[in-house]
């Protein structure tokens, strides 16, 4: 497994301060309970500054809960990965590995 694997990373200028691994939404801030996704922090950040967003490849994550391997994923209100539920609309990828529980580390092919 790898630790991650970047494929493509963007420049976003951040409107709200973020964690190293957070999901960042396409506003610039934590994408927030089944927000839109555009990638994770490449580092910490703080509001009016510019970081580097991986948006596509794969990344390891701790986990906002119980994951199965291939389960689609999206944010919890912390910008963690969760199980994606009935309805969800913002899938943002699919677990490769399953995490048994909330604080796991569960790595995601990110969509």
């Amino acid at each position: 497994m790898y630790l991650f694997r970047d494929i493509l990373c963007l420049p976003k200028k951040l409107t709200a301060d973020v964690t190293q691994n957070q999901l960042v939404g396409f506003d610039g801030a934590p994408a927030g309970e089944d927000g839109k996704v555009l990638g994770y922090a490449k580092s910490k950040g703080s509001a009016g500054n510019e970081i580097t967003i991986g948006v596509k490849g794969t990344r390891e994550f701790l986990s906002g809960g119980a994951i199965n391997a291939g389960d689609d994923v999206i944010s919890n209100a912390s910008g963690k990965p969760i199980v994606a539920p009935e309805g969800a609309v913002n899938i943002f990828g699919t677990a490769l590995n399953s995490a048994a529980n909330a604080g796991n580390s569960v790595e995601i092919l990110l969509k």
